[in-house]
């Protein structure tokens, strides 16, 4: 009689554990296109099987584990801060970015053509006395 009643234990203790693998499956699958999804395995774990010394054996549910991994979470965590860095930069530069206009017309690409253009006018007559930028002769 406790031959039948210890394989009722093992198997009421094996359908337990199994139970317990299926709702983390079922999470699992229910949860499986969150944003930060992280798969979790639940090990099922032997039992010691000695029925001389009253070891009946069976399975029972391990830890739940999951595969979220603290390196690759440390490293989302990083670039998400060097993303935001960026970002910021981005948003910094765009409103300076109109004194670097390519055509030359405005800003400082064209102060610098009229400063070279100067030069150019006064390398033409270095005798002349003319000050740069002036129309106005000592």
């Amino acid at each position: 009689m406790s031959n039948l009643l210890s394989s009722i234990m093992t198997a009421a203790g094996a359908m337990d554990a199994y139970s317990q693998v299926l709702d983390v499956v079922q999470n699992n699958v229910s949860n499986a296109s969150t944003p930060g999804f992280a798969n979790q395995t639940v090990a099922l774990e032997a039992m010691q099987f000695d029925p001389s010394q009253g070891f009946s054996g069976g399975v029972v549910a391990g830890q739940v584990v999951s595969s979220r991994d603290e390196y690759a979470e440390q490293a989302v965590q990083q670039q998400t801060t060097l993303l935001g860095q960026a970002q910021q930069d981005v948003n910094s530069l765009t409103a300076i970015q109109s004194q670097f206009d390519v055509t030359g017309a405005s800003g400082i690409s064209a102060a610098f053509n009229n400063l070279f253009q100067a030069f150019s006018a006064w390398g033409q007559s270095p005798t002349s006395t003319c000050l740069l930028y002036t129309s106005r002769c000592v």
